[in-house]
């Protein structure tokens, strides 16, 4: 498996619509409040070696067209002017996004008046071989290519770890395919040695709780942070996401009701853009979680066959 970017032409890629923005899952807000709490941070996380020593505040994500906003956007008022980062965060590569990267890029470059630089966070390797980090339009001789910086947490690793990224030991859990309750006790072992105010701490754990629900149960949660859990819930995001009732596998009932939902939506899915579905990959859907399912309905719409679409996810089909 490589992680190395790809570069597609615009013919290979569906646009992304209105209608395919969903609204943010936990992944999104918990990751959205990381970054959001450490911004000099996320500057050296989007590859700037010197994060800016000015004020640095967070801008509004609303592109003047209906439907259209960014996952985050970052502005530094530098002396000679300001410039920002527009972060965009992908749990997997979903090649319709391309388009509507580059569309609210320049929305937000010529709304806001000065410089905007796009960067793609990508949160989990999983069975991906290659991630799109640019979107090109060409016709004959004709191109007009746009590249985007692209930053992979995986390879954030050792950072997160020991270096200067130790802020976003919560994203541990996205780094690895694999994790186990090690990891969720190396999160909270960095968090509690931070020098931090007890409140930012708080916040950490939370976030350490909410971004491990992807992979963990909600009681394996509870026994790994039970001593912090009833100080977290007077926290008001979380209060928020309880209330709206938001908390992905919140018991099991409602996790196994939403992955066979996955399962039927992806077949209905495969059905109508191939028509017969080999039986190597139904079976694989049968038994997949609802996230890849989810993930699989986005490739399979860009995708002219079932055997393309399984060399897409082929890691995950063997």
């Amino acid at each position: 498996m490589t992680n190395t970017p790809s570069h597609r032409t615009a013919s290979e890629y569906d646009t992304e619509s209105a209608e395919d923005i969903q609204q943010p899952s936990i992944v999104d807000r918990s990751i959205k409040l990381l970054m959001k709490s450490a911004p000099r941070a996320a500057f050296l996380l989007a590859g700037a070696p010197n994060p800016p020593d000015v004020a640095i505040r967070t801008e509004d994500v609303t592109v003047n067209i209906p439907e259209y906003r960014a996952d985050q956007v970052f502005v530094v008022e530098a002396p000679e002017g300001p410039w920002g980062i527009q972060f965009e965060y992908q749990l997997a590569p979903k090649p319709k996004n391309l388009a509507g990267w580059q569309h609210k890029n320049a929305s937000l470059n010529v709304q806001l008046g000065f410089d905007i630089l796009l960067v793609i966070l990508y949160l989990e390797r999983g069975s991906y071989r290659t991630f799109p980090s640019s979107y090109t339009l060409q016709r004959e001789e004709i191109r007009n290519p746009d590249e985007y910086q692209v930053v992979f947490v995986w390879k954030l690793l050792e950072r997160i770890r020991k270096g200067d990224l130790q802020e976003f030991a919560p994203m541990l859990v996205l780094c690895l395919d694999h994790p186990t309750e090690e990891i969720l006790e190396e999160e909270k072992a960095i968090i509690l040695g931070l020098e931090v105010t007890d409140e930012r701490r708080q916040e950490l754990l939370a976030l350490a709780i909410m971004l491990g629900r992807r992979q963990f149960s909600e009681a394996v949660l509870q026994r790994m942070f039970q001593e912090e859990l009833p100080m977290l819930k007077q926290l008001s995001f979380v209060e928020e996401w309880i209330a709206d009732g938001v908390r992905e596998g919140f018991t099991e009932g409602r996790a196994e009701g939403r992955t066979e939902e996955a399962r039927q939506n992806l077949l209905k899915v495969l059905h109508h853009c191939f028509g017969v579905v080999p039986t190597e990959l139904e079976s694989r859907v049968r038994t997949a979680d609802a996230a890849w399912c989810e993930n699989v309905i986005d490739l399979a719409f860009s995708a002219k066959s079932p055997v393309e679409l399984m060399q897409q996810v082929t890691p995950s089909i063997q």
